[in-house]
């Protein structure tokens, strides 16, 4: 991974997904983007609703990212380059994310007022609904360290790219990770099906990864992952959203919007189509 991207709109939790980031593609030695999208606010004349943008908006904008940047700034930190773009916030970033070849969206998620965002959505939720490239989500407060233990919730389906993990691999491979590969059953005698069914193109996704495939027993699979987080000591989850219809998957693909508002470490969204091979399916959450 050489380019992540982080977005901010300037909060305690998006410094705190900067922070991560930073730390993060120190690691890979690779280029940082701080980017904010910002939108014309709507101001009221006399009794109608007219929207408003000043010409220096952009400007004030990108004097704020600078201000921003300063924050981090320091002998050993890696260069921040900062992007103001006007438009709708998540497809904005998106847009950004695709243009200058992301390998990586960062975003914050903000501790407070996460029942609101759990009813009214939200742009991190939206950018891991619509994003062909890898999101991380970092909670609010959660400071950075190497991921030395990852854990793959295993919902991989066998019509999955073989290029579905590349960014989990990459991961793995830089901070030799320990990995575990779960899969939530909802009776123990599942156990031996799900190991017999397991597709091909994931054991060729992860064979060389050497890891720990464990099948935790709850029939509530968010609730099972975040015990499973914490007595496994995980430092970062990841998940894959599904756009199948098929009714299985009505239950399983909202467990990645559920881990969104619920994991309290860093959350990587890998989308099952990238547009790095040219696919321009999005993935969907809901």
């Amino acid at each position: 991974m050489k380019t992540f991207l982080i977005a901010t709109d300037f909060s305690a939790a998006s410094r705190n997904a900067t922070q991560y980031g930073i730390e993060l593609a120190r690691a890979f030695n690779g280029r940082v983007i701080l980017l904010n999208a910002y939108q014309p606010l709507p101001v009221v004349a006399t009794d109608s609703l007219v929207t408003a943008m000043p010409v220096d908006l952009g400007e004030l904008v990108k004097q704020q990212l600078e201000a921003e940047a300063d924050l981090f700034s320091s002998e050993r930190a890696t260069r921040l380059e900062i992007v103001a773009k006007e438009g709708p916030v998540a497809d904005t970033i998106l847009g950004a994310a695709k243009e200058m070849n992301a390998d990586l969206i960062l975003a914050g998620m903000k501790g407070a007022g996460k029942t609101a965002r759990k009813l009214f959505g939200s742009t991190v939720t939206s950018l891991a609904k619509k994003s062909a490239i890898p999101v991380i989500v970092i909670p609010e407060g959660v400071s950075y360290r190497d991921p030395a233990t990852i854990a793959l919730a295993n919902d991989i389906s066998s019509q999955s790219g073989t290029h579905l993990l590349d960014a989990l691999r990459g991961l793995v491979e830089k901070f030799h990770s320990k990995l575990y590969v779960v899969r939530v059953v909802t009776k123990r005698s599942n156990e031996v099906v799900e190991v017999l069914n397991r597709p091909w193109n994931l054991k060729t996704m992860v064979a060389d990864l050497e890891p720990l495939f464990e099948f935790p027993v709850d029939k509530n699979i968010d609730k099972a992952l975040s015990e499973f987080v914490s007595t496994h000591h995980v430092d970062l989850l990841a998940m894959v959203p599904h756009k199948e219809s098929l009714p299985e998957r009505w239950f399983l693909r909202s467990n990645t919007k559920e881990m969104i508002f619920k994991t309290n470490i860093p959350l990587l969204v890998l989308p099952e189509q990238s547009h790095r091979l040219g696919k321009h399916t999005h993935s969907v959450l809901f």
